[in-house]
């Protein structure tokens, strides 16, 4: 190879690392700068995930874990620079950014001695329910009552929505529905039971398995364990008192509609008052009907109920 090749080839080659290595030198030289520092509490600890903003620009950086930040891209120029934290008095401090240099500081946080505001918590158990129905027998109220009682009110039942006998269950412990849809059975803290599901206080074979619709009960009380004996003939496993809805001298004049899943649609009324001028006599109509498709092909669900009370004082 002779010397004018050699010669042409090394420039060749610095020409090319030239054009390279320009790009490099350009973005390094951008005409902007950046500013990192740190930032401590006055113990000398690092104050991770403070806030540090360059106010005006939107920009700014969380600090890290060692205390440290770094915010690059700058435009040169005065800017006032903002750290907070819960927990800290704030810091605003002047900094000046100068091109293609990186400034430093470095900012200590002292802990905030201002309290927060006092707040106050109120809460209502709207639901809580004082007494049983006269049909248990049991004068004493609730609270004073050494049985286990629970009680689901009007009120839950339409706070969960509940449309039948089993749905209202769910709400107590210790008490499992099963079956179809209309014949349904009943365990009560393990045990079978028959004669344990009571309807306004009395027992009878022939509602014991009834699946009633929500809309004509007006509470469910559950007695639970041996107590039911002291008021019926029961199971071990306690017993289960429905209350349905019973003439009232207001009047009451109450519709519903709903829809649900497997095409279920439904409607109901409650109707209540007086009867006669005087008040003396008193009566409740709960009717309604329900159409639901199944969850097997072609299977239907059809459900109509109608409940008449009468009161004579």
């Amino acid at each position: 190879m002779n010397k004018h090749l050699q010669i042409f080839i090394k420039c060749f080659t610095f020409l090319i690392a030239g054009i390279i290595l320009m790009p490099s030198a350009g973005f390094a030289q951008n005409g902007k700068g950046a500013l990192s520092g740190t930032v401590m509490s006055d113990f000398g600890l690092p104050v991770d995930m403070a806030s540090v903003q360059l106010r005006g620009t939107g920009q700014g950086a969380k600090v890290n874990e060692k205390g440290s930040f770094l915010i690059e891209n700058i435009r040169p120029g005065k800017y006032r620079l903002q750290v907070s934290k819960v927990g800290y008095n704030k810091v605003d401090t002047a900094v000046v950014i100068d091109a293609d240099v990186t400034a430093q500081i470095n900012i200590v946080l002292t802990a905030s001695s201002a309290g927060l505001s006092e707040v106050t918590i109120t809460s209502k158990r709207a639901t809580a329910v004082k007494a049983v129905s006269p049909s248990l027998r049991l004068n004493t109220p609730l609270i004073e009552t050494p049985q286990n009682i629970t009680v689901t009110s009007q009120q839950t039942i339409k706070s969960i929505g509940a449309l039948s006998l089993s749905e209202i269950l769910r709400t107590s412990s210790g008490i499992i529905a099963g079956g179809a849809k209309q014949d349904i059975s009943f365990n009560v803290r393990g045990t079978q039971v028959y004669s344990s599901i009571l309807r306004n206080g009395v027992g009878s074979g022939y509602w014991f398995n009834q699946e009633a619709d929500a809309a004509m009960i007006e509470r469910v009380e559950f007695v639970k364990g041996p107590a039911g004996f002291m008021i019926s003939n029961t199971e071990p496993g306690g017993l289960v008192n429905i209350v349905t809805k019973q003439p009232t001298h207001d009047r009451i004049a109450s519709f519903g509609f709903g829809t649900g899943s497997f095409n279920m649609m439904r409607t109901n009324v409650d109707l209540g008052g007086e009867v006669t001028a005087n008040g003396a006599l008193t009566y409740r109509l709960n009717a309604g009907l329900q159409q639901q498709n199944d969850f097997y092909q072609f299977g239907k669900f059809n459900k109509n109920f109608v409940a008449l009370a009468l009161k004579y004082e």
